[in-house]
């Protein structure tokens, strides 16, 4: 995964935010790729 769009993206974002958002976005892709 790549972190670097998700920081450029969530520019106005805390990054304690962005790095809380990242991990929701890493369990649910994670949680999807289990289901196959």
């Amino acid at each position: 995964v790549h972190e670097g769009w998700v920081g450029e993206l969530l520019g106005g974002v805390s990054e304690e935010e962005a790095k809380r958002l990242t991990g929701m976005l890493k369990s649910f892709r994670s949680n999807w790729e289990g289901r196959e």
